[in-house]
């Protein structure tokens, strides 16, 4: 069934679930539950720039990171950072981690939108294909995604650069 707040000349090709068999949670706020959870059971917070690992002398253990220049020991070490943790990964013999980098857009409509997910296979006049993915959200947002892009990140993810183009044609789209 196509959803009503959908134009009738969008088609579904397939199902990935329904409401028995799959969920949806907001990242930002599932980040700040399990950062809550681990600050309660006694985790310190700390705000910096990992510089580094460090490692056991023959480089089989990650022993702890080097934050601002800082050592700072650890029983486990957890590199999240989406394709950035490529940056750590040579001294650790880990598999390649990419990235595909890409756009999102926050909508915030008058009417709600029912928290259904939908995956688009759409192309543009000129043989683009934007694969554009509309996520409702249980609080009324809806996030658009996509517009994928071969750009190279750059080293550093605060130099990440918004493409206000390509978020206009995700949002006409």
């Amino acid at each position: 069934n196509l959803p009503q707040w959908l134009s009738e000349q969008c088609t579904i090709a397939g199902h990935i679930g329904d409401e028995r068999s799959t969920a949806q949670i907001h990242p930002q706020q599932f980040t700040h539950a399990l950062l809550n959870a681990a600050l309660r059971s006694g985790t310190t917070l700390r705000h910096g720039t990992v510089d580094g690992l460090l490692l056991s002398a023959d480089s089989s253990r990650v022993l702890g990171v080097s934050v601002d220049g800082e050592a700072l020991h650890a029983d486990i070490v957890v590199i999240a950072m989406g394709p950035w943790s490529d940056l750590f990964r040579e001294p650790l013999d880990l598999p390649p981690i990419g990235g595909l980098k890409g756009y999102s857009v926050v909508l915030r409509p008058q009417t709600p939108v029912p928290a259904q997910a939908l995956f688009v296979d759409y192309e543009c006049a000129d043989g683009r294909q934007p694969s554009p993915e509309i996520v409702p959200r249980a609080n009324g947002d809806v996030w658009l995604c996509g517009m994928p892009s071969s750009d190279s990140l750059p080293e550093n993810p605060a130099d990440v650069s918004i493409d206000r183009v390509a978020c206009a044609e995700l949002q006409r789209i």
